[in-house]
């Protein structure tokens, strides 16, 4: 079984990882019964200011780079939005749940974090050997 930030998905599940954090990031723009999260954080601020920390947000899910703190926020800003809303409907638990997939599974071949991080070879060395050289089989 494969564990969480280990691999980078490929293949089929890396393109089906692209579609996750599409909807995770478009979720951060969709009203459900009149509560978003652009319009929860834009009470506090400027609603331009707002869409561009969303707008970069977004992009920040959508390309993958760093993904598991930026899905963490998305998370919790769609909590918020619950909260605030007062309503208990299972389509507000949806894009909640998304992101803590997302930020379950990690980002995916086909992200930033792919490019940034990973894959790496690690080279050991056998053991009992000098120095880093490998061992030589006695010539007879």
């Amino acid at each position: 079984m494969r564990g969480p930030f280990f691999t980078f998905l490929r293949g089929a599940q890396g393109v089906a990882l692209i579609l996750l954090r599409l909807s995770v990031a478009l979720a951060l723009f969709v009203s459900i019964n009149g509560h978003a999260s652009y319009a929860l954080v834009s009470a506090g601020a400027g609603s331009v200011a707002t869409m561009i920390l969303l707008a970069c947000l977004a992009a920040m899910v959508c390309a993958g780079f760093m993904t598991g703190v930026s899905t963490v926020v998305c998370a919790i800003l769609q909590v918020a939005v619950v909260i605030a809303a007062g309503i208990d409907t299972g389509a507000l638990y949806l894009p909640i749940s998304n992101a803590i997939v997302l930020a379950l599974l990690g980002p995916g071949e086909y992200s930033v974090d792919a490019h940034l991080f990973g894959p790496r070879v690690l080279m050991t060395t056998s053991h009992g050997t000098k120095d880093g050289q490998a061992a030589r089989e006695p010539r007879r």
